[in-house]
């Protein structure tokens, strides 16, 4: 035990609160985790050995993979939100999800001209009324382009750089081109971008995307789908697209 004549009277306090409590309470802490681990390893074994008695003989390894990967503790939930979060980035499985309510022509141009226009209106609000970034006088407007940027990167590089400069165009009207007192002006505007892309959906394509990919993909990924769309249109990575036309066909079979 510490003198007494070594330590401020707040560190004293600190020592005895740390042996009478803390460590008290860390002890207890450790040992609600440890039966919880060994709570979910006896559930995880029972639910093994349930599934092995009501499983017949496998018949190729896929299957046995498949069911390891069911009772597979590891599969946890941060598994599955970082494997969603890879299937965003690839442009086989969301790319192809998208062409799936976005291909007649009429709609494409829609989003063409409508995507952007939200964007804008998107950096517009997040540059004047939220706070820059604390001791660097960096809005957000900044980040939240860089941001797209580079998450376009991921998804395909010579695309991505590509579209940078329009980009920066568009970072450029509306920080330095729209004005503050214009705010209204900006929320009927991505309101009416809003309402346009709901009525192109339903009267031009008929078909209007599930609410989660809808709205995902239009406050990010639409604005770069369309892009690669366009770049498809003047011959860009033929092979590609050809990918892309027959995961979508081969998608629309399974759906019939």
């Amino acid at each position: 035990m510490p003198r007494s004549c070594d330590f401020s009277p707040a560190a004293l306090r600190w020592y005895y609160f740390s042996r009478g409590v803390a460590a008290p309470l860390s002890q207890g802490i450790e040992d609600v985790l440890s039966s919880t681990v060994m709570h979910s390893q006896a559930n995880w074994r029972s639910s093994e050995a349930g599934g092995k008695a009501r499983t017949a003989k496998p018949t190729s390894g896929s299957a046995e993979v498949g069911h390891g990967r069911e009772c597979d503790p590891s599969f946890s939930f941060p598994s599955k939100v970082m494997q969603s979060i890879a299937d965003y980035f690839d442009l086989r499985k969301e790319f192809v999800s998208f062409k799936m309510y976005h291909r007649n022509m009429p709609n494409e141009i829609v989003h063409l001209i409508v995507e952007p226009v939200h964007y804008i209106c998107l950096l517009f609000l997040v540059n004047n009324f939220l706070p820059s970034v604390d001791g660097t006088g960096v809005n957000l407007g900044v980040v939240m382009n860089m941001v797209y940027m580079i998450s376009y990167l991921f998804m395909e590089i010579p695309a991505g750089i590509l579209y940078m400069p329009f980009m920066g165009l568009w970072y450029y009207v509306a920080v330095y081109i729209l004005r503050e007192d214009e705010s209204i002006l900006v929320l009927a505007t991505l309101v009416t971008c809003w309402i346009s892309l709901l009525l192109s959906h339903a009267y031009l394509e008929h078909k209007t995307p599930p609410a989660g990919p809808f709205f995902l993909q239009g406050f990010h990924g639409a604005l770069f789908f369309i892009w690669l769309d366009l770049l498809f249109h003047f011959g860009y990575k033929p092979h590609l697209r050809g990918e892309i036309d027959a995961l979508v066909a081969s998608k629309d079979k399974k759906a019939q």
